[in-house]
């Protein structure tokens, strides 16, 4: 939500989810620096794409983790330095640069022991709060404590020329029914003060208001000095836990027993597929003698003294690369023969 008198195409916060919902993010641009909005985006966009890296991790490397979005923000400076069509005075110094709080939040899926856990990177004032489904009771990062709001803060900055910041890290457990919420500072310390008054329930309004709600509360909030005017960005997000998602290690080494069950398969289905051409062959040759006789004159043919033999060779050492069918053809075939 703007400042009063300003427009949403002014705001400078920024917020962002992954497909999945298990990233999300916001962070407040200063005003006082240069492409502060487009900075912000930036850096919630760089943290809710895919990525293998846990929270911790991205917090051990922070500026290596912080570069590539530094390069993308020079990119956009460097676009708007050689656009003849943006006047000189809103193009920024050589030094003009981005700077912006931010808390990105991260939900990992439960694992084999049903353990389901969060971690969470934040520098400055933007806060994150989760509300317990069942005590509603509150866990505020990085500031616990209304009173603490500065009018100065930490920030990352859009030129490595500038120091940013360290980012502060936590983690924690969650459970079905929890409510997260994300929010820049002006409602973050609104949110710490109303939960300090003993008895006082007005910011559980935030855990299922709808946005047309969210802005009637807030412009009722500034009207009543309880809030700063400043832009305000609520983030809300309530888990929902489907059970048969815990993830499983890959089987990465399937058992010897599992890889022959396929060639086992295919093996006894040729086989039974030969035996049914053999019974049909044999079937065929029967019916075309019945047939010769019927046509013949009526006279007894002598037996032949010989049985006949059909050759076929059968696999050894030496031609185990010969076709296991005609071995098994030559056999079926005798044994039809001597009936």
């Amino acid at each position: 939500m703007p400042k009063v008198g300003e427009q949403k195409s002014d705001i400078e916060d920024a917020c962002s989810f992954s497909s999945d919902r298990s990233l999300v993010a916001i962070a407040d641009g200063t005003s006082t620096s240069f492409l502060a909005g487009e900075w912000a985006k930036l850096l919630v966009a760089h943290f809710c794409s895919p990525n293998e890296s846990s929270i911790f991790e991205i917090r051990e490397r922070w500026e290596e983790w912080l570069r590539p979005v530094q390069q993308e923000w020079r990119k956009l400076y460097l676009n708007i330095k050689t656009d003849k069509t943006i006047p000189w005075n809103a193009k920024g110094g050589d030094k003009a640069h981005g700077s912006a709080t931010f808390v990105g939040l991260k939900l990992q899926p439960p694992n084999q022991g049903g353990e389901k856990i969060w971690e969470a990177l934040a520098v400055g004032d933007s806060c994150l709060f989760q509300v317990n489904a069942n005590s509603k009771d509150l866990t505020a990062f990085p500031i616990t404590d209304f009173q603490k709001f500065t009018t100065v803060t930490k920030c990352f900055h859009s030129l490595p020329d500038y120091k940013s910041h360290q980012p502060c890290y936590n983690k924690g457990s969650y459970n079905p029914g929890d409510t997260f919420l994300l929010s820049t500072d002006a409602l973050a310390e609104w949110i710490l003060r109303d939960y300090s008054i003993e008895g006082s329930q007005r910011w559980q309004k935030l855990i299922s208001v709808n946005e047309e709600e969210f802005i009637n509360l807030i412009n009722q909030l500034r009207g009543d000095k309880l809030i700063k005017d400043d832009d305000t960005t609520l983030l809300r997000l309530k888990v929902v836990i489907v059970e048969d998602r815990i993830t499983d290690p890959p089987d990465k080494d399937p058992s010897p027993k599992k890889k022959l069950w396929l060639p086992l398969i295919v093996g006894l289905s040729l086989i039974i597929l030969v035996v049914v051409c053999l019974l049909f062959i044999n079937n065929q040759k029967i019916n075309n003698a019945n047939l010769n006789q019927d046509s013949l004159p009526s006279k007894v043919i002598p037996p032949e003294k010989s049985t006949p033999t059909i050759n076929a060779t059968i696999p050894t050492s030496d031609n185990s690369n010969l076709p296991m069918p005609n071995y098994l053809i030559s056999t079926l075939l005798k044994k039809i023969v001597m009936e």
